[in-house]
């Protein structure tokens, strides 16, 4: 005989409970974002990069310092020099000497030496190279030299350093004004005498002077100077620093003082 359901019955738990599924929903709700909040990757890679670069800048910093300063500064006084004589800031690379080199040549006569070499060559621009290391106290670099009679002149000089800290600088010396003077030579420059005029020819080979017409158009030599005027003339060819016109020869530095 079946069994009757009774009326009063508690009824059981049904799926479809909008308690139960609510509940159990709003509970999954909160799992997942307290899930999310943990487990979710966070963004460090531009951050570790970002201090991996700032790592290897301070470290190049200080290994460029390292070495700039391992030959006790040397090599800094060095380009500050040559820094200055690119501005043409004469009072600057006197304070890069050494303390020796500035008791040799003070600086109004290290300015004055400067001076007179850039007035007798007419030196118009210092283009240096860069510079080398150091080797035997020497510091070598290209520079050029642009001038106003002599074209471009091109050379390496050896700039010499020693010292360190305080004391560190170049050991200057007169044959570093220019590339290519040496010790005991002097930057000068010959005028030469105005060679004489020659004749003027027409097509036929005649004067051109000859007529009056011709000499009209050909005109007239300046007279041969007499007197103290060819005496200016003769000290003015024998002269090595002036800087008169005249006829300038292809070297202006190679004569010994």
């Amino acid at each position: 005989m079946a069994r009757r359901r009774s009326r009063y019955g508690v009824p059981g738990r049904r799926a479809g409970s909008v308690l139960l599924v609510g509940g159990k929903s709003r509970q999954r709700r909160g799992l997942g974002r307290r899930r999310g909040q943990i487990g979710a990757p966070r963004r460090w890679g531009p951050v570790l990069l970002g201090a991996v670069v700032l790592v290897m800048v301070v470290l190049g910093v200080v290994v460029w310092r390292s070495l700039a300063e391992g030959d006790g500064g040397r090599r800094a006084a060095a380009e500050r020099f040559v820094s200055a004589w690119v501005r043409g800031d004469r009072g600057a690379m006197w304070q890069a000497l050494t303390p020796r080199a500035k008791a040799r040549y003070p600086e109004a006569r290290f300015v004055t030496a400067y001076r007179a070499s850039d007035r007798t060559a007419g030196v118009r621009a210092v283009i240096p190279g860069r510079l080398g290391g150091e080797h035997d106290g020497r510091i070598a670099f290209d520079v050029r030299v642009r001038t106003a009679d002599f074209g471009t002149l091109h050379g390496t000089i050896l700039l010499p350093v020693s010292g360190s800290g305080s004391t560190a600088g170049v050991d200057w010396d007169r044959s570093l004004r220019l590339p290519g003077l040496r010790r005991g030579e002097r930057v000068h420059r010959r005028v030469g005498v105005p060679p004489p005029r020659a004749p003027i020819l027409a097509a036929d080979g005649t004067r051109l002077d000859a007529t009056a017409l011709g000499a009209s158009i050909a005109g007239q030599a300046e007279p041969r100077p007499t007197g103290r005027r060819s005496l200016a003339r003769r000290a003015l060819s024998a002269s090595t620093t002036s800087s008169s016109p005249g006829i300038p020869l292809s070297s202006c530095c190679s004569a010994r003082a």
